[in-house]
């Protein structure tokens, strides 16, 4: 009988830790799953207010939202690597790399002649790694920024790895505007800059 109840404990213990790993694996999944829903929840919501001359709008699942609910200020689409992603302005909490896409300081505003337009992002595996696929991009690709009202066409200029020292060295033309993408080069020492030439400005 002794056995019996060893033998039950045991198979009872090894299931248990079966969930457990079962529950760790899965869990990181799932986060990443609700980040991504909410992020997609929230560019839906910039651009329906962005077509609304309203105050409010009311969401396909009947809530009603205002514009100072949605605190995105611009959206970054990336169709090559199906990334559409909504930053923040440069003093809000939430323009920090650990949440979102960030808008580095001194950057210039997309709306800028001349300017640059700078972005940084985690790249990975984590809920938080929006620049997980920049890799991914090559010379002509295309990108846009939606901000103020207005849709900003850029294509892929250059690309290179910079060691990852916490400055970045910016090729660019000062006679034209840019979009620039940094991410880590992920398990190594290396920063990719992605370098994107302003092609057009246009309402959306």
């Amino acid at each position: 009988m002794t056995n019996l109840k060893r033998s039950k404990s045991h198979i009872i213990f090894g299931s248990l830790l079966i969930l457990l790993g079962i529950g760790l694996f899965c869990y990181p999944l799932f986060k990443n799953k609700v980040v991504e829903h909410q992020d997609n929840k929230k560019v839906e919501q910039f651009f329906e207010m962005q077509d609304s001359k309203e105050e409010t709008i009311i969401t396909n699942k009947e809530e009603i939202v205002t514009k100072e609910e949605i605190s995105y200020i611009g959206i970054l689409e990336i169709p090559s690597i199906n990334l559409k992603k909504g930053f923040y302005g440069i003093n809000d909490i939430n323009n920090n790399v650990n949440r979102n896409i960030e808008i580095i300081e001194n950057s210039d505003m997309p709306d800028v002649v001349n300017g640059t337009f700078i972005l940084a992002g985690h790249s990975g595996s984590g809920a938080y790694s929006h620049f997980k696929n920049l890799y991914k991009l090559s010379l002509n690709d295309e990108l846009y920024i939606y901000y103020n009202e207005n849709r900003y066409s850029y294509k892929v200029v250059d690309i290179y790895d910079v060691e990852k020292t916490g400055k970045v060295k910016i090729k660019r033309d000062a006679n034209k505007t840019y979009l620039v993408l940094i991410t880590c080069r992920h398990n190594t020492n290396k920063q990719i800059v992605i370098i994107a030439e302003l092609l057009s400005k246009d309402k959306y």
